[in-house]
């Protein structure tokens, strides 16, 4: 367990660096042909060593992937890894939080809220 609650937080981590680096994330959805396939396969190794900011939000996403992909098949449902990575009592990542308590399902798996986050963060909001 306490493997997971490092993770979680690496991931509250990663996903606030890489809204502090839209510039970087832009370049990685560009250079792998958008977010979907960013997400699925970037990888720090694709791009130069001198392009510290780019890698680094490569590096991110694999850590993403990694945490994400632990949830995958132990048989958890969508809203206990929810209270795990985003837990209620943590005001930084209530808007995430309060993005996937909208988009779920009763029926989803965590494959299928993903799928609808992706397709949440891709689409313009009018805010």
């Amino acid at each position: 367990m306490t493997f997971f609650c490092l993770s979680a937080q690496a991931l509250k981590t990663r996903l606030t660096s890489m809204s502090r680096a839209p510039r970087a994330t832009t370049g990685v959805k560009e250079h792998y042909g958008g977010l979907r396939e960013a997400m699925a396969h970037a990888s720090s190794n694709d791009f130069d060593a001198r392009s510290t900011s780019v890698r680094r939000v490569c590096a991110q996403i694999e850590e993403i992937r990694a945490v994400l992909g632990s949830h995958t098949s132990d048989g958890k449902t969508t809203g206990s890894v929810i209270e795990e990575l985003f837990p209620a009592a943590n005001d930084d990542l209530a808007g995430i939080r309060a993005t996937l308590e909208v988009l779920r399902e009763k029926e989803d798996s965590l494959e299928d809220l993903y799928q609808k986050f992706i397709d949440n963060i891709r689409s313009p909001h009018a805010d």
